[in-house]
């Protein structure tokens, strides 16, 4: 449990593990806590995608991304981090 998931339109978070092809149960709102792209410089209440390409992180950048929500913390640019994100706003 604990990744995101894309669901439909929105990102979910799995609630718990779950077996290949079974059902899983996503948690749609509250704040979680998301590795950011290192290159990004993400502001309080930027809006946040899912990059799915570089490994699961969050980025400031929309280009073929899910959009996830909107950041609640902040980042700075050029240095390793997290951001935690509000789903589902």
């Amino acid at each position: 449990g604990g990744d995101p998931m894309d669901f439909g339109t929105r990102v979910g978070i799995v609630s718990a593990d779950a077996l290949t092809g079974g059902d899983v149960a996503l948690q749609l709102d509250g704040v979680f806590q998301f590795t950011a792209v290192t290159a990004d410089t993400i502001a309080l209440g930027a809006k946040i995608y899912l990059d799915n390409v570089g490994g699961i992180e969050a980025t400031t950048t929309l280009t073929a991304n899910q959009v996830i929500g909107y950041a609640v913390t902040e980042k700075a640019g050029a240095v390793a981090g997290t951001v935690n994100v509000l789903l589902g706003a």
